[in-house]
């Protein structure tokens, strides 16, 4: 934890697909959203934001419809 918010690290080989940095992430049971912060060595440093508090994040002036 740094703060109040909540980080997580975990290998690269775990992705299936190329991840970039500020990429949202959810799980394949919706119950998590994550944002990859870094990327160091063969470390993904992942925020958990929550799949609501994703769902009310707005970017440019734009919030999503809907998170799936």
């Amino acid at each position: 934890m740094k703060g109040s918010k909540t980080f997580h690290r975990v290998p690269c080989d775990v992705f299936q697909e190329e991840i970039y940095a500020n990429q949202d992430l959810i799980d394949p049971t919706g119950e998590f959203a994550l944002r990859v912060s870094q990327i160091i060595d063969n470390n993904v440093v992942l925020l958990d934001i929550g799949r609501v508090r994703l769902a009310e994040m707005e970017t440019w002036g734009i919030r999503p419809l809907s998170v799936y």
